[in-house]
């Protein structure tokens, strides 16, 4: 896209003047023409020129007036002006360079030099207007530097410091005058690891940006955590002249994360006590579920990890029963609509074929996202069942009467032998109180 030529305006009240300077500029220049100052005024008001040439000698309002009547308008007061005049005399010239004008011309023009000023009167102007604009920036740089939550330093390539800002002073208690020209290595700690700076220099030395966590010394001899970003500035021809290190302070995070640590490794050893899994269960939204934590005794109890079931649960439900699968996941629905506590006895059969009964427990609640959190607990009663079934065996096999009672003496089931001498069915004897307890009064009824 070709830039915009630059616009000059000539106010001169003579037409023969103009016609020649246009022809002279017309090409490299856009122009506008006014042939007297009130007229040129109203003319920059509309569209703001570059440049003004302007006539001194002009009627009713001369050129010197003009000037100030443009400066007057805050709009138009940081245009530069040529004036452009038959007047030579030294106090002419004077005036008009007094006033404000960046150059004095005096006719008849020269157009080739009247060309060049023009060229380089516009150069500097656009060198001015880009240092302007740089010089803004570079303020804008400057408050966040010295305003933001960050430290910044800076460093030349032998690691002497050439800038901190106040939040540097701030995180290690130095103050600029005491660590500008010295090396980082006066907060340095000694608990970093080694491997850590020289990854650290490895990166810069290539010219590459670095990221890392550090472990410093502030000037009370507090030690701190910090989060440091460090880049290489390069100058024009790309060449690395310094290091600019953007800083955070962490320690408050690391703290968390320390007793968030210390918590968990209690809990993982409490749990590695509990013989069994102490877990928590989500049910997300959409039907999929994981196991966001779990003990170790996942791998006893499902044969997994707790990383392959963190994100999804899958691999931990592909070992249940077949005959018991249903049953299982109709207990967790019922809980999870009902947020009922979940209990429930299931089977699951390893790789090597053997099966084996577990019994789950857990208490529900509902997340904001729709999904259900379970804490509980799972615990291999293999051995528990196996008792119940010889037990059961022995008592329905025993030739003596046998019954179990509860605390209050009633009964929670017979074997058939007792219920062959009295002649009942176990529906019409369990609940009631067996005759040779305490308070049996009531006896089974038997049919006549």
């Amino acid at each position: 896209m070709t830039a915009p030529l630059p616009k000059i305006l000539a106010i001169d009240d003579t037409p023969v003047h103009l016609m020649t300077l246009g022809a002279a500029l017309d090409g490299e220049f856009e122009l506008q023409f006014a042939s007297s100052g009130p007229a040129g005024i109203e003319l920059a008001l509309r569209c703001a020129p570059d440049l003004i040439l302007l006539d001194v000698m002009m009627p009713q309002v001369d050129g010197f007036e003009t000037f100030r009547l443009l400066a007057a308008q805050a709009t138009l007061a940081h245009i530069p002006v040529i004036f452009i005049s038959a007047r030579d005399d030294f106090e002419s010239e004077m005036t008009g360079l007094s006033l404000g004008a960046v150059d004095y011309i005096t006719k008849p023009v020269n157009v080739n030099i009247a060309r060049q000023r023009i060229r380089n009167l516009l150069e500097r102007e656009r060198l001015r207007t880009l240092v302007q604009q740089q010089a803004v920036h570079l303020r804008k740089l400057s408050v966040a530097l010295e305003q933001g939550p960050a430290s910044v330093v800076i460093t030349n390539l032998e690691a002497c410091l050439e800038y901190v800002n106040p939040r540097f002073t701030e995180v290690t208690g130095y103050s600029a005058a005491e660590v500008l020209g010295q090396n980082p290595r006066i907060w340095q700690s000694g608990f970093t690891p080694n491997a850590t700076h020289i990854g650290m220099w490895e990166s810069l030395s290539h010219g590459n940006c670095w990221k890392g966590e550090l472990i410093n010394k502030r000037k009370n001899g507090e030690l701190y955590w910090e989060e440091a970003q460090i880049a290489p500035v390069r100058d024009e021809r790309g060449v690395v002249t310094h290091y600019v290190a953007v800083k955070t302070d962490i320690s408050a995070r690391k703290q968390i994360e320390l007793e968030r640590e210390e918590a968990l490794a209690r809990l993982q050893k409490i749990a590695s006590l509990v013989p069994g899994m102490v877990y928590q269960y989500l049910l997300r939204a959409d039907g999929t579920s994981c196991f966001p934590y779990a003990s170790d005794a996942i791998r006893h109890i499902f044969r997994v990890t707790h990383q392959q079931v963190r994100e999804d649960a899958a691999c931990a439900f592909a070992i249940l029963h077949p005959d018991d699968f249903a049953g299982m996941l109709a207990s967790i629905q019922k809980s999870a609509r009902e947020l009922s506590p979940w209990e429930h006895e299931f089977r699951v059969r390893y790789e090597d074929g053997t099966v084996h009964w577990l019994a789950g427990n857990g208490i529900p609640q509902a997340e904001p996202d729709g999904a259900v959190l379970w804490h509980g607990f799972v615990t291999d009663v293999t051995q528990r069942k196996q008792d119940e079934a010889v037990f059961q065996g022995l008592f329905e096999q025993s030739t003596f009467l046998a019954g179990i009672l509860d605390e209050q003496g009633r009964l929670l089931n017979v074997n058939s032998t007792a219920l062959a001498l009295i002649d009942a069915t176990r529906e019409q004897v369990i609940g009631q109180y067996f005759p040779d307890t305490p308070g049996g009064a009531i006896r089974p009824t038997v049919p006549s």
